[in-house]
């Protein structure tokens, strides 16, 4: 396995996500506490982690995304904090980042049940910072501080 850094949601207790017509909303009754994948909202798709567990992409799926780097995490950390205040979803729950663990899978695509596959290439600016994960293991959350070290690679 290779060490990575994993951008998760823990949610507060409100409801999040959108709810896919014909479809079971296991996370939908809005628990507090959850780590979800941050950058999904459907609940379809959305990854549940638990930290030392290993978690894999939900039926359907495509594989899951791990920034190799902590700035490049930080650096999405900061946009999806962002957008979330900017479109009022900041109520939520926060954005954080952990250390990880992951097995990493072949192709260059992610994708959600019954979405086009994109090309992660296409994702972020530091796309060369963006892994592809068969499975992840969350282990421990970043230090605030290490966060925000001037130095971070």
């Amino acid at each position: 396995m290779m060490h990575g850094y994993k951008v998760v949601r823990k949610t507060n207790g409100k409801v999040y996500g959108r709810i896919v017509a014909g479809t079971d909303a296991p996370y939908g009754s809005g628990r507090p506490g959850l780590l979800l994948s941050a950058c999904v909202d459907t609940l379809t798709a959305t990854v549940e982690y638990r930290q030392g567990e290993i978690s894999y992409p939900r039926p359907g799926a495509g594989p899951l995304a791990v920034y190799k780097t902590l700035a490049a995490a930080r650096s999405m950390r900061d946009e999806l904090a962002h957008r979330r205040t900017m479109c009022g979803a900041d109520a939520t729950g926060s954005i954080l980042i952990f250390h990880c663990n992951y097995r990493s899978t072949y192709g260059d695509l992610l994708w959600l049940p019954g979405v086009d596959h994109k090309q992660y290439s296409l994702l972020l600016p530091q796309d060369n910072m963006l892994a592809l994960a068969h499975s992840v293991e969350l282990l421990e959350e970043v230090d605030a501080d290490e966060i925000q070290a001037k130095d971070i690679r």
